[in-house]
């Protein structure tokens, strides 16, 4: 029987903390590209509008 475990029951709660302080970094990193493509299609679209 293969029994699905979470693997933070694996890690030491030291191991844990800087598992979730990377998990954050990453969530912060794909965050701020996604707040730059937005920039540029906002500044896209603009550029649009003020050609019609």
């Amino acid at each position: 029987m293969i029994v699905e475990m979470d693997v933070g029951s694996f890690l030491r709660q030291d191991d844990r903390r800087t598992v979730a302080l990377l998990q954050k970094e990453l969530d912060l990193e794909r965050i701020k590209k996604e707040l730059i493509e937005v920039d540029a299609f906002i500044l896209a679209i603009t550029n649009h509008k003020a050609t019609l």
